[in-house]
């Protein structure tokens, strides 16, 4: 199929049906799916779950392409790296249609004891073994192709690389979801040398490559510099932690009523695009720590294992990590949609307006003039400050559907 733009027409029921306005029979080695999803990561998951408990139909006829083959790998390695023993998000968030589906899930199997403080954050190993009840119950397990995608045209038509890049393979949607969470690291200039293998950042840690008397410098202040500090801890070391201000306490990652329609409804009241943008980076306000890790990080200070140290109007980052064994950098990320290699050309070539690193889509998050929807951070101006957590998965996959995401949220 030739790329091009196309029209879509609501036909009910969430479904928007597609017509190109010109283009060619599709070859007959190109596999037809009425859904794609690039990625399977939890995002994915909960749009692949929400559409199939609609129509289980889909299941034959819906396609996610992962480098992994298999559901929420990344995402499992991410906890298991950083050794997380519990979910920050409340037990309403995960990958179901049902927003009680994990509570119902842990009673059943007598694994309430679980879930954690007045919002039940889900110890991790429950969330992941009901992410797999999830992939059951919806027979999705067969939907993950092994695959790298290298591109995405506007009218649906995906290539990706298999077998090592030694094969390329196409797949067109009638609807495409752009999952992955295109973004880059955040990492303070502090002159080490190139090279430097002591100075990482936290996605390219090894907390085994630490050995008792080491000492660790960890710059940042949000919950990944915590559970970074308990590792080094665990094996012995000492850690320093970083910081500009003093720790922010928070339970979320933003306030709670983020986490339902009260503040959602004045944010997509706000018509200028500009001035949700803003409203978004206010509302996340920076690294942060709940409770809990600030009790483990005190506990540990009185261990003499753990510093929080916050920086001086006279100091720099560099003072305080010289003498480190090991830098890590736990500074976050930026969502960075026009450098991925996938997503960057598709929104240039839609004429997709963007705010800052933001992208203006359509009601139903797609691109304009595409059958390419694009869920997570970058829809920030859509889903709100949490577009890149469970609670935007879940509003993403309502607006996807044509439903109010504030019956599912």
């Amino acid at each position: 199929m030739r790329a091009g733009r196309i029209r879509g027409t609501d036909v009910g029921s969430g479904v928007v049906s597609l017509t190109f306005a010109r283009g060619e029979s599709l070859r007959s080695d190109v596999r037809r799916a009425r859904l794609v999803i690039v990625g399977a990561g939890p995002h994915a998951l909960t749009i692949a779950a929400h559409f199939v408990a609609a129509d289980r139909s889909l299941t034959d006829d819906l396609v996610v392409i992962d480098p992994s083959g298999t559901w929420m790998h990344a995402w499992r390695r991410a906890l298991a790296a950083l050794e997380i023993e519990h979910l920050r998000s409340p037990v309403v968030h995960h990958p179901h249609p049902d927003p009680y589906g994990l509570l119902a899930f842990a009673r059943t199997h007598r694994r309430s004891p679980e879930l954690h403080g007045k919002y039940q954050t889900p110890g991790s190993r429950l969330f992941d073994d009901f992410c797999n009840h999830v992939v059951d119950e919806f027979a999705l397990g067969g939907t993950v192709m092994p695959g790298t995608v290298t591109a995405v045209d506007p009218g649906g038509l995906v290539t990706y690389c298999v077998d090592r890049g030694r094969r390329t393979e196409r797949v067109h949607g009638d609807q495409v979801v752009f999952a992955q969470q295109p973004r880059r690291a955040v990492r303070p200039d502090v002159g080490s040398p190139p090279g430097d293998r002591r100075h990482r950042h936290a996605t390219d840690v090894d907390l085994d490559a630490v050995g008792a008397g080491d000492h660790v410098a960890i710059v940042g202040g949000g919950l990944t510099a915590g559970h970074l500090a308990c590792g080094a801890a665990r094996r012995g070391a000492t850690a320093d932690v970083v910081v500009r201000r003093p720790v922010v306490e928070r339970e979320f990652d933003t306030d709670p009523g983020w986490l339902g329609p009260r503040e959602m409804r004045a944010f997509l009241d706000t018509k200028c695009l500009e001035a949700r943008a803003r409203l978004a980076v206010e509302a996340r306000g920076g690294g942060s720590m709940p409770g809990w890790m600030l009790s483990r990080l005190r506990d540990l200070a009185a261990a003499g294992r753990v510093r929080i140290r916050c920086l001086d109007g006279n100091e720099r980052i560099s003072d305080l990590t010289t003498d480190a064994h090991h830098v890590w950098y736990a500074t976050g990320w930026v969502t960075d949609p026009l450098g991925d290699p996938v997503l960057g050309p598709l929104v240039e070539d839609s004429g997709c307006r963007t705010v800052g690193d933001l992208l203006v889509l359509g009601g139903r998050l797609e691109l304009p003039g595409t059958a390419v929807h694009v869920v997570g951070r970058p829809a920030t101006l859509h889903l709100g400050p949490t577009a890149g957590n469970l609670a935007g998965a879940r509003r993403a996959a309502a607006l996807l559907a044509g439903r109010d995401p504030d019956d599912i949220c």
